[in-house]
């Protein structure tokens, strides 16, 4: 069988050297490189740089011109695997395989379709979360299941280490479903699209924390935006990034939305909504290196609890 693998960033990673020593990877398409770094390098995506340790084809076209698209017919692919590509797939494209195009989603589809869906998990507070391999269709992670895996979602969990855990995953469930898949042992089935809900391509400014919700929300929201777009606020003029909070055992429920203070232990804490309160344990002032809650009380907080 011949396999077009489709991927880009670190999630896809995984994936292509065990796909590489199961079947016959024909092409690796990825993204053009671009600019990284306080510097903008120009550098390879993490997929092309993995294909050419592989020493496998590799194609990162701008867009999917006639050129590109003879070019993949000529391959004759009889499946595409398409892992965190990050670009759409023309319909013209998707219809070459025969046996069509498989995807991974790191959701319980149809539930958190879309973008952000493991952040989305964790800021509704979640249990768990699932690893999907579905077939594409013409509506977005809309297809047939092929497989689905439960995944626990812990309560310390943040957005980079369940994405980190899933994407050690997911790569054995992935192999073992193809093969299935192309021996006819799976049969697809259809979602309940009655049942679909929807997460959106997240923005720098969705980080900023609105004090007057539930410290619990709060703190949901620090885990699912860590590493990016990050939860930060504004303490003084100056923008705080918070890295890390946690609920204490009794609220202050005399302290306003937003207002910071020092705890009887010397922490910091900050009020919230419905009389609730966060403690925070690490944050990043503008422009400044990241300190403690304890550092922070030292430096910046005059108030006390009294």
């Amino acid at each position: 069988m011949n396999i077009i693998f489709f991927g880009t960033n670190d999630f896809a990673l995984p994936a292509l050297q065990p796909l590489a020593e199961n079947f016959n990877i024909v092409l690796v398409v990825t993204k053009p490189a671009k600019p990284v770094g306080r510097k903008q390098i120009i550098s390879p995506t993490p997929i092309e740089a993995k294909a050419k340790q592989l020493g496998l084809n590799i194609i990162a076209p701008e867009n999917f011109g006639s050129e590109t698209i003879s070019q993949i017919k000529k391959l004759a692919p009889d499946l595409f695997v398409v892992v965190d590509y990050g670009k759409i797939i023309p319909q013209e494209i998707l219809d070459i395989p025969a046996r069509g195009a498989i995807n991974i989603h790191p959701s319980a589809l149809p539930k958190y379709r879309g973008a952000s869906p493991l952040q989305s998990a964790i800021l509704n507070g979640e249990k768990e979360t699932a690893i999907s391999i579905m077939l594409i269709d013409k509506e977005m992670d809309h297809g047939p299941i092929l497989m689905q895996k439960k995944v626990i979602i812990l309560p310390n969990d943040t957005y980079g280490s369940l994405y980190t855990r899933l994407s050690q995953e997911y790569p054995e469930l992935l192999i073992d479903t193809i093969k299935k898949y192309l021996s006819d042992k799976i049969t697809p089935q259809e979602q309940n699209h009655t049942k679909a809900t929807f997460t959106k391509l997240l923005k720098r400014e969705d980080g900023k924390i609105d004090w007057t919700k539930p410290a619990s929300e709060i703190e949901r929201m620090i885990r699912a935006y860590d590493p990016w777009p990050g939860a930060f606020c504004e303490y003084t003029g100056k923008r705080v990034k918070i890295l890390k909070a946690s609920m204490p055992p009794k609220n202050y429920p005399d302290k306003h939305p937003g207002q910071f203070f020092k705890t009887p232990s010397g922490g910091l804490a900050t009020g919230c909504g419905q009389n609730t309160t966060l403690l925070i344990h690490n944050l990043q002032p503008e422009s400044k290196k990241p300190i403690t809650g304890e550092e922070f009380v030292k430096g910046y907080v005059k108030e006390s609890y009294n």
